[in-house]
């Protein structure tokens, strides 16, 4: 991938009017049947990767969150330095890899510019990637926090802190309000999520809304009543679909409620975290500028991939 640039996604005008509208926008079918299997191949690695280095009861204290790098870098790297000598699945098909990355890096740009009423820029940078693994539980504290992404480390205080965008996509299955689907606030239902959640006695002006335990039983429910009071919208998605949003729209995900039932290989089980009733999900975050850090001396807060973009 050495000096590549990558073609840029045409977003139709009623998709663009939604994003900017909704600050999310759901595209069915976006990934290739070959790209999708590149990420469920990586995923399954990082869950054997990280049963191999992490206690499961410390993994599942992260909400099964597993970072697609081994050490963060302290500067600019190249998208093919990323992928070949950064991101821990090197072994992994190079080349499958890189095709995820075309297919994503031009929709995360014209992502960028819609939702943040900018020109394209002529380049972007990977903030972040990681698979989401959501094991079945009976418990609604599987959900992920009510949250914006802009405000999910507000101990940092970024010394600069641009907008970014998520592409969010299911791995292991459909996803629904039976096994942790995602819900979001629309832009346009910001004042009625907010009295919504002046009942329980929650703020949004708070990092984070998960504060209320009547809240999250509202919330975190599979019934359909408190997410249409809340003016969410539960997305429904199946292997293939990406939804890509705006740091700057409030979001959670419900529990996964599937039956728990361990898989055995050649006579032996296999981790926990390859439960076969698993919710995998695969995020990348996307910046316009590098995310510095102010934790880390002014260094990325994070990854800083620089993905040139076509004109």
């Amino acid at each position: 991938m050495t000096g590549e640039t990558f073609n840029q996604v045409h977003l139709s005008a009623h998709d663009r009017e939604t994003l900017q509208r909704k600050g999310f926008l759901v595209l069915r079918g976006f990934l290739e049947p070959t790209q999708l299997q590149a990420l469920s191949e990586d995923a399954l690695f990082a869950q054997l990767y990280a049963t191999e280095n992490l206690f499961p009861s410390l993994l599942a204290q992260h909400g099964g969150v597993l970072t697609c790098y081994d050490r963060t870098p302290t500067g600019i790297v190249s998208a093919e330095e990323y992928l070949t000598k950064i991101r821990w699945s090197t072994s992994a098909d190079s080349e499958s890899a890189a095709s995820v990355c075309r297919a994503v890096v031009s929709l995360a740009q014209a992502a960028l510019s819609c939702c943040f009423d900018q020109a394209p820029q002529p380049s972007i940078f990977l903030y972040n990637e990681q698979f989401i693994c959501k094991p079945p539980t009976r418990s609604i504290y599987s959900a992920f926090d009510i949250h914006r992404d802009r405000d999910y480390d507000a101990i940092d205080k970024y010394c600069r802190r641009p907008g970014t965008v998520a592409l969010w996509g299911p791995l292991s299955g459909p996803v629904s309000r039976l096994n942790g689907a995602l819900c979001m606030v629309p832009r346009s239902e910001e004042s009625h999520f907010s009295a919504f959640l002046a009942n329980y006695g929650v703020s949004m002006d708070m990092p984070s809304a998960f504060t209320s335990a009547a809240l999250c039983d509202a919330l975190m429910t599979s019934a359909e009543a408190p997410l249409q009071a809340s003016h969410a919208e539960l997305l429904a998605m199946d292997p293939g679909d990406i939804v890509v949003f705006a740091d700057d729209v409030w979001h959670w995900s419900v529990p996964n409620r599937g039956k728990r039932c361990s898989i055995h290989a050649t006579g032996r089980r296999v981790p926990f975290m390859l439960d076969c009733q698993m919710r995998v999900a695969w995020m990348a975050q996307f910046s316009a500028d590098v995310v510095h850090s102010k934790r880390r001396g002014g260094a990325p807060a994070a990854l800083a991939v620089h993905l040139p973009v076509a004109a």
